[in-house]
């Protein structure tokens, strides 16, 4: 029986409870490590995954943003494993090249702002050795390319049970309503907003029965993602 500092989501699928609850949140999926938080969360994270006798062998990030792999080298030297994602987002783990993940306005004009949030958030730079793209496999989930937030975006799918990682395509995150609400990541931190919103229709193809987000608690009714879906399928 796990303790309850995971939240068993399906089979072989744990969300760390991190707090504050669903701010941001790392998944341990078939012994991968699926993205890390902050830096200063790295602790907590590797507390928690002890405490559950959870030891991840591969570390995988559905993207680079600071707040996904902020952890990243603590984790990968704790439990001596090596660190998967985008060909296109890599350079943000191994040079902690932020640039290129974000859009060209307004961040151009605050370089200073910019670099200080990747050291507040994120740890020292990381080797990625191998590139995921569109059809590799992560355990028992299939990888799904899905640009837009950054240009090397990925998600993560489970056909046999509908279980689906949809990483910042969508948010299931409110300051006003308790339970989450579900929204597209603000434009100013998406590289192409249009895009990411194509992904979002991709992803409502698929038809997931329990969704998980970066960002919110984990949806066990399909039917809220189709509804949203549904009213941005003409963007």
């Amino acid at each position: 029986m796990l303790p309850l500092c995971v939240e068993p989501i399906a089979p072989n699928v744990y969300l760390l409870k991190l707090l504050p609850r669903y701010l941001i949140n790392v998944y341990w999926v078939d012994g991968i490590l699926i993205d890390a938080a902050v830096r200063p969360s790295g602790a907590a994270i590797c507390r928690l995954l002890q405490q559950a006798n959870l030891h991840p062998f591969l570390h995988v990030l559905s993207h680079a943003h600071p707040d996904h792999q902020g952890a990243s080298h603590l984790l990968c030297k704790t439990f001596q494993m090596p660190l998967w994602c985008s060909e296109q987002d890599a350079p943000a783990v191994y040079q902690r090249n932020l640039a290129a993940l974000l859009p060209a306005r307004p961040w151009h004009f605050l370089p200073v702002v910019r670099e200080g949030v990747d050291r507040l958030l994120s740890d020292a730079p990381h080797p990625v050795t191998r590139y995921l793209r569109e059809g590799d496999r992560i355990g028992s989930f299939a990888v799904i390319a899905t640009p837009g937030h950054t240009l090397g975006h990925l998600s993560f799918w489970r056909q046999s049970d509908g279980v689906l990682l949809v990483g910042d395509v969508v948010s299931n995150t409110s300051l006003h309503q308790r339970g989450g609400r579900l929204h597209l990541p603000p434009p100013i931190l998406s590289v192409d907003p249009l895009q990411n919103q194509h992904s979002l229709q991709k992803l409502g193809a698929l038809h997931p029965r329990i969704i998980c987000f970066g960002h919110g608690p984990p949806l066990y009714d399909a039917e809220p993602l189709q509804h949203f879906v549904r009213q941005r399928a003409h963007p």
